[in-house]
């Protein structure tokens, strides 16, 4: 098949097309896939942090209002009882057992610059988000990632603001209840202002194993999406090739057929209306040009007749040669051509004209005949014994014993 020079094909252009969009698309879903999970992994995180926030805010909110004024009138001679009417020492307990179950889930503390308790000192961190509460008095929680050694924690804080019931055991030491005194000394945690925020919330979820998560989950997510594209790709491929590729090859072929004068050639319905539709328009045409050529040919071929009866054998082959350049597989128009020209003495071209002939019928008796007198009148008498023997065979096939007897006669006449 005839292909134009330098022009891509169809297949070459569509992988080019296909495979950066496929590229590009598997690219754009992992990195979509990637934020989103990697949003959820943070929202996730955050959930939890408030959850636990929540429930030792509304712990010492119940200590204070309900449990620490209950208890108040039962305590005689200003004795304290931390395990009830301390609002921090009542949430740390909680905390510490939820700790004990959990111990890589949550970090809580009560971080303060000046505690009583130097479990709750802040650290350098801790006590940036104080100041920071501390310098706005309209903050009201501070959202932050803080990576330290043991890896990515997402940081929740909000402030604390002393009110009286504070200052009752962080004002004056020595006004402080003696179990007070007695536990945590007169040295530190004592002096807080009124109505300031001294201390935060402080709640740390280890951020880096849900990152971790997010990013396998897009992976796998990569990996999916890389199939689906691959699998897609593939199928797209081969309807292209089964529906598109194929019936316009079969079109191709036949109109090159049709355009060198083969008519045998026949288009291959196909399974979509655009190309069917093609094809039979172009069924139509090789119907009308095959027409065409076939009158054509005949015309030519009768003017090389009337040629030879006129004695004109150069003229006649040239005739002759132009019905073959029409309709090139006609095996009748070449066995004109070919005893024309074993008539003007060009038995090398008539031989030529004659094994092409029989490319094209292998079982015309004349033929085989023909190419026998032209081989011996090459004076290559042993090559000519087979087409002779074959054309006696084809002649006594056909029932024309007359010609089958002269072949006879002409193989007894030389000793092959």
């Amino acid at each position: 098949m005839i292909k134009a020079i330098g022009l891509p094909s169809i297949t070459s252009k569509f992988r080019r097309t296909l495979i950066p969009l496929v590229l590009v698309t598997g690219f754009a879903g992992t990195l979509f896939s990637y934020f989103l999970l990697q949003k959820n992994a943070d929202q996730e995180v955050e959930q939890k942090a408030e959850l636990l926030l929540d429930t030792l805010q509304a712990t010492r909110s119940y200590v204070k209002d309900s449990l620490r004024p209950a208890v108040d009138p039962l305590v005689a001679g200003g004795n304290f009882i931390p395990q009830a009417q301390s609002a921090t020492f009542v949430a740390r307990s909680i905390w510490r057992s939820i700790e004990r179950k959990r111990p890589d889930s949550f970090i809580f503390k009560e971080a303060t610059p000046n505690p009583l308790n130097v479990a709750d000192e802040a650290d350098s961190f801790e006590t940036t988000l104080v100041q920071r509460f501390a310098s706005d008095a309209k903050l009201e929680q501070i959202r932050t990632y803080r990576d330290t050694p043991e890896g990515r924690f997402f940081v929740l804080a909000k402030p604390i603001r002393t009110d009286a019931s504070c200052l009752a055991c962080h004002g004056d030491p020595l006004k402080a209840p003696a179990v007070i005194q007695q536990i945590y000394g007169r040295t530190h945690g004592y002096g807080w202002p009124a109505n300031q925020v001294v201390s935060a919330f402080v709640v740390q979820v280890p951020a880096s194993a849900a990152l971790r998560t997010a990013a396998t989950q897009a992976l796998a997510f990569a990996a999916v999406i890389a199939g689906m594209l691959v699998v897609l790709a593939f199928a797209l491929n081969r309807l292209l090739d089964r529906y598109v590729l194929k019936p316009v090859k079969n079109l191709t072929e036949v109109a090159e057929q049709v355009s060198l004068g083969r008519s045998e050639s026949e288009i291959v319905p196909a399974d979509n209306a655009e190309i069917r539709s093609l094809g039979d328009s172009l069924t139509r045409l090789k119907r009308s040009v095959t027409r065409t050529a076939g009158l054509l040919q005949s015309a030519y071929f009768e003017q090389g007749e009337a040629l030879i009866k006129e004695g004109k054998s150069v003229e006649a082959g040239q005739a002759f040669s132009r019905a073959l350049a029409v309709t090139p597989n006609s095996a009748k128009t070449r066995l004109a051509l070919g005893r024309t020209l074993a008539a003007t003495g060009d038995r090398t071209a008539a031989i030529a004209q004659y094994r092409t002939a029989l490319e094209l019928q292998p079982d015309n008796p004349e033929l085989h005949l023909e190419l026998a007198l032209a081989l011996q009148g090459e004076g290559d008498f042993e090559a000519s014994r087979e087409p002779l023997g074959r054309a006696r065979e084809l002649f006594q096939q056909t029932g024309q014993n007359a010609a089958a007897e002269q072949v006879e006669n002409l193989l007894k006449s030389r000793s092959y």
